[in-house]
């Protein structure tokens, strides 16, 4: 896929990575959750799934295929720190400031 997703300029075909765009844009609903966003969709997600909890205290899996998909980009989200923090730990608090 690395020459499809190149720019034109450099010898690809410049497609997208639909899979990298997509968890993009639910690690952007996972903030705008988070944040507190009060749009008609957050408050929708908040009042059927989370309650008064956050998104990363709930232990709910069933729900809408969206909502899975919520979830599973959430997974990777808590890796991801918790892969940061420890590098952060062990550089001596470098990559925080």
């Amino acid at each position: 896929m690395g020459d499809l997703s190149r720019p034109k300029d450099f010898g690809g075909l410049c497609f997208m990575v639909v899979r990298a765009m997509n968890v993009c844009l639910v690690a952007k609903w996972i903030d705008g959750l988070e944040r507190g966003d009060n749009s008609i969709c957050c408050e929708l997600l908040r009042r059927k799934y989370l309650g008064q909890k956050s998104i990363f205290q709930i232990k709910r899996i069933n729900g809408s295929q969206f909502w899975r998909g919520i979830l599973e980009v959430r997974q990777w989200y808590e890796s991801y720190e918790s892969q940061y923090w420890s590098a952060n730990q062990i550089l001596g608090g470098y990559l925080a400031g």
